[in-house]
C-alpha cells in the first residue's frame, strides 16, 4: 500500500483503484487514513463496485456505510471462526497445525504426550518458587531438554503457562 502512495505522489496526481471497498481496508480508521493519505498524496480513492467518489455529503456517507459495513463483516468471520475452533477444541479434534504444548494429535485426535506434560509440570514448579521464565528456558536447555525439537524460549515458556492457567 506504501508503494502504491509513493507512486501516486510521484506522478502527482492520479487514482488509487480497488475492486472493492472492503479491499482497502475492512476497519474504518484504516479506511479513512488510506483515504487522507491518498488526497495528501494529489489522489482519489475509486472502486469497481461503484461506491461513490464524489466528496459530497451523499458520497462521504457512503463510503462510511461501506466501511462501517466492512468493519462489521470482519468481526462476524471472526466470531464464528472462533466458535467453531471452540467447538472443534471441546470435542478434541484437530483446530490447529500444531497441537498445543504437553499435547500432539494422533488420528486428528488430541492426545496427551507424556514426556511433555512432565516436562511442562517441572516448568510450573520452578515458576512457583520464583524462578524467573529465563532462568527456566536455560536450565531446559542446559538439561537437553528440546521443545518439539527445538529449543526453549522465554515465549513459548510463557505461551505454555498462560494456556495451562
Amino acid at each position: 500500500m506504501l508503494q502504491a502512495f509513493g507512486a501516486l505522489r510521484a506522478a502527482g496526481a492520479g487514482l488509487l483503484v480497488a475492486a472493492k471497498r472492503d479491499r482497502i481496508a475492512r476497519d474504518v480508521v484504516v479506511a479513512a487514513t488510506v483515504e487522507q493519505m491518498a488526497r495528501e498524496a494529489g489522489a482519489k480513492v475509486v472502486t469497481a463496485d461503484g461506491v461513490a467518489v464524489e466528496d459530497t455529503p451523499e458520497g462521504m456517507l457512503l463510503r462510511g456505510l461501506m466501511d462501517l459495513f466492512a468493519q462489521y463483516e470482519r468481526a462476524v468471520i471472526r466470531a464464528r471462526t472462533r466458535a467453531a475452533l471452540a467447538v472443534k477444541r471441546s470435542k478434541g479434534e484437530r483446530y490447529t497445525r500444531r497441537a498445543p504444548l504437553g499435547f500432539r494429535f494422533e488420528d486428528g485426535q488430541l492426545v496427551a504426550d507424556a514426556e511433555e506434560r512432565e516436562t511442562l509440570a517441572r516448568v510450573r514448579e520452578m515458576k512457583s518458587r520464583g524462578v524467573s521464565t529465563a532462568r527456566v528456558a536455560s536450565i531446559l536447555n542446559a538439561e537437553g531438554l528440546r521443545c518439539r525439537g527445538g529449543r526453549w524460549h522465554v515465549t513459548t515458556i510463557a505461551r505454555a503457562l498462560r494456556r495451562a492457567a
